[in-house]
């Protein structure tokens, strides 16, 4: 996709930005595209996306899985991520706690290459073994952390609102527009 479609509003696109040093999802790191995006291309709430490229010193986020969060109904991501499809939930909940242990997601770095950019490439992905449990542990993890997935999101949706009331009502509270009444 085109930096210069780029914006303020359009499709939330995932990019490097959006991936957390250390596991997780970045909100402040999202942009917005405004071309025509490919239905295909189009990314669900909870898919799994895995950083490709690197540019931190020591690969601190090649390797490193994000979450699609619950409040982006529909998005995409940049080049500079794959999206792991799963035929199973359950399996695409487990492979994605499993490369936020920083040993699991380093095996990972260990097969990028370049030297200025690093890159991970596909077939890496594809040959990486990963042990998973029994179908019913993976099935019972999936329920365990979509409690603790849907709380995540549930805070941040808070967090962005009262970051917007505040953004509101500071100006108007400090030019005197707006006063508090004290008993």
């Amino acid at each position: 996709y085109s930096g210069k479609l780029l914006g303020d509003d359009g499709i939330p696109m995932h990019n490097l930005k959006s991936a957390s040093v250390g596991g997780g999802y970045r909100y402040d790191g999202i942009k917005f595209f405004q071309g025509d995006v490919k239905p295909e291309k189009i990314l669900s709430p909870g898919e799994i996306l895995m950083v490709n490229t690197d540019m931190t010193p020591d690969n601190r986020i090649i390797g490193q899985p994000i979450r699609v969060p619950s409040f982006y109904p529909k998005s995409i991501c940049s080049h500079h991520m794959y999206h792991l499809g799963f035929e199973c939930s359950a399996t695409q909940t487990f492979v994605y706690q499993y490369f936020r242990i920083e040993e699991n997601r380093e095996l990972l770095a260990n097969y990028s290459n370049g030297t200025t950019v690093s890159m991970l490439g596909s077939k890496v992905l594809k040959t990486v073994e990963i042990p998973l449990p029994p179908i019913q542990l993976r099935e019972a993890f999936m329920e365990y952390r979509r409690d603790i997935d849907d709380k995540l999101d549930s805070n941040e949706m808070k967090i962005r609102n009262l970051s917007a009331q505040r953004d509101t009502l500071l100006p108007k509270l400090m030019s005197g527009e707006v006063r508090v009444q004290m008993d």
